[in-house]
């Protein structure tokens, strides 16, 4: 099938352009067949798009896709692909049901497993010897995931043997970093990423190195914002934006988190500290925004707070209202640094010829002011093209979701 968009201002993300370049985009089976003026094509279905704006599909960098109603609310809200931060076969297969066209829902990039010393979270992998930290490696890759995530309770012994098994294996290690490995010799032995502003180092020459290094950021403020208002506040979650989207059956599982996250605060956990002064957690991450291009965006989604597919949007407003990032750096860090940090930068990320369609037509324009980011007209994913109607048809259909209808992975 052919679709020719006709007109629009588009935004290739090759260069930090705020006004774009007005031209057509052919597109076929899903790939970008031409971008120029004056496009003709035989058969194709056209989509008059004078006045509107044309980007790539954002990229969730950090998400939980632990059950099925959510799937369509990324598409709904431009999300055409996601970084998985914890891996479950169930997720392997409502991928390969979204590659088939069988599934609406974004394309599913995967860490394996969640890898720590102490149970942080039910069903985690317990790793505190270095036998067990190999084996939790070649798991990994044995299994077909794209990464190591590991959280910070490891041992030294141990997470030193995670580092060098997963270079070894040729995987990239990303998560909370170590409490018991420093973090410049985690950087030296080349840790990937780190996940979450609040698990930045507390010394700014260490976050500086850690940019130097190389090594990826993903800052999920949405999520450091639920920690501050609603664990270390005490608000309620009853008013958050979009909660009608929310399933019950997370109402109930950010119940039971927050509760659990509330008690571990109140308790004195150490991961908590650096959410008690609210502005302390922005002003890190400034500093390590200034010495790095490698930061993709993320929220945390589906966590206390964070509303699968909305949130991005939020996420976006964060990365320019708080940190400062200009709107055409905060949606490079969700297109095109997306797709390099996942190594997928010569098929996503971009809007060039022979690329993927992954694309979304908007109504306003982004780059003058990041609230237009959700002025969403169409979205296309390969070759599939969801208008306005359909859109909201997909929202619909995931909020209408009852509890026993929902496919879950634990």
């Amino acid at each position: 099938m052919k679709t020719l968009f006709k007109g629009a201002s588009v935004f290739s993300m090759e260069a930090p352009d705020t006004k774009g370049i007005v031209a057509d985009i052919l597109v076929e089976n899903g790939i970008i067949c031409a971008i120029e003026n004056d496009i003709s094509a035989d058969g194709a279905i056209v989509v008059e798009c004078d006045g509107k704006f044309i980007m790539p599909g954002l990229f969730d960098g950090h998400v939980h896709i632990n059950s099925d109603e959510m799937h369509g609310l990324f598409i709904a809200n431009g999300v055409t692909s996601v970084r998985n931060m914890w891996g479950f076969d169930l997720q392997k297969q409502w991928d390969k049901e979204v590659r088939e066209g069988k599934r609406i829902g974004p394309y599913l990039y995967s860490t394996g497993p969640l890898i720590d010393g102490i149970p942080s979270w039910k069903g985690c992998h317990l790793v505190n010897t270095v036998e067990e930290a190999i084996n939790a490696v070649d798991i990994t890759v044995d299994g077909g995931w794209g990464y190591v995530k590991s959280y910070p309770s490891l041992p030294k012994d141990a997470m030193l043997a995670l580092m060098i098994r997963a270079k070894e294996r040729g995987i990239g290690v990303v998560g909370h970093l170590a409490y018991n490995v420093d973090p410049r010799t985690l950087a030296d032995l080349g840790y990937y990423c780190v996940e979450h502003t609040g698990c930045l180092p507390e010394n700014i020459d260490d976050i500086k190195y850690l940019a130097k290094s190389g090594m990826w950021f993903c800052p999920t403020q949405m999520v450091e914002n639920t920690l501050v208002i609603n664990v270390v506040g005490g608000e309620s979650l009853d008013n958050i934006p979009h909660i009608e989207y929310v399933s019950p059956l997370y109402k109930k599982r950010w119940e039971e988190v927050i509760g659990r996250w509330r008690e571990n605060f109140e308790k004195g956990s150490p991961f908590y500290d650096s959410f008690k002064d609210p502005e302390e957690i922005p002003n890190r991450g400034r500093v390590f925004m200034l010495y790095s291009d490698n930061i993709i965006l993320g929220t945390d989604t589906p966590n206390p707070g964070v509303v699968p597919g909305f949130s991005i949007h939020n996420e976006l407003w964060e990365m320019v209202n708080r940190f400062g990032m200009t709107p055409y750096k905060a949606i490079h860090s969700g297109t095109a640094n997306a797709a390099r940090h996942l190594g997928i930068e010569d098929k996503k990320g971009k809007l060039l010829k022979r690329m993927d369609a992954d694309l979304l037509v908007l109504s306003k324009n982004p780059f003058e002011d990041i609230s237009n980011s959700n002025s969403i007209e169409y979205v296309v994913q390969g070759g599939r093209v969801f208008d306005r109607e359909a859109l909201e048809a997909i929202k619909l259909d995931s909020k209408n979701r009852r509890e026993e209808d929902i496919k879950s992975v634990f």
